[in-house]
């Protein structure tokens, strides 16, 4: 767990998916130097609409 996720562990958005989305997202972002938050949220966007 890099020190961004252990720090932000305990993120509370008020929706235990956003909770889960968002530390998916810190933890990829530690994990892969070149992580881009925009391209991630509009593919997080895309299927959410995909969804209906």
């Amino acid at each position: 767990m890099s020190a961004l996720a252990a720090e932000l562990s305990g993120i509370a958005l008020g929706d235990r998916r956003l909770n889960r989305r968002a530390g998916q997202l810190i933890e990829t972002s530690g994990e892969q130097p070149t992580f881009d938050f925009v391209l991630a949220l509009q593919a997080l966007r895309a299927a959410e609409g995909s969804r209906g």
